[in-house]
């Protein structure tokens, strides 16, 4: 799935990257970028979310003659996403874990990702640390 999603990314960065950064060859492109990303599946309103960011940080990007266009479109996609994946407000886990304490429930929380991306290394440090600060842990898979 990332295979395909790092090819459409990389299509759409050497199709930009190859012509000058009109709007109607930006939208174009925009539009093959948003159908690679619905067809690795990601979300509709985070397909289009991405496109409209990327298109605002780079329509009125003047990119200088000894400029690598590739890595300036890159860098717009790759801020973008960070901007969306980047939480809004910090979370403090004790604070909501104390929260759910105090009502008598069980916080369950989900850790989701591909293979090999340390989910259980996160899982197991998170785990000995709650213990330690004397909580109870009970792990599912």
């Amino acid at each position: 799935m990332l295979d395909k999603l790092r090819t459409a990314l990389k299509s759409f960065t050497e199709k930009i990257s190859k012509k000058t950064l009109t709007e109607k060859r930006l939208d174009n492109a925009l539009w093959d970028l948003k159908l690679a990303l619905l067809s690795s599946d990601v979300a509709l309103p985070v397909a289009e979310k991405i496109a409209e960011d990327v298109k605002k940080s780079l329509l009125g990007q003047k990119i200088g003659l000894l400029e690598n266009t590739k890595k300036v479109v890159a860098d717009a996609i790759k801020e973008t996403i960070m901007e969306i994946l980047t939480p809004k407000e910090e979370v403090d886990l004790f604070k909501i874990i104390e929260e759910k304490r105090k009502r008598k429930e069980p916080t369950v929380i989900v850790f989701v990702g591909f293979n090999g991306t340390g989910k259980t290394t996160t899982i197991a440090k998170l785990a000995y640390l709650l213990k330690k600060k004397g909580y109870s842990v009970v792990l599912a898979a």
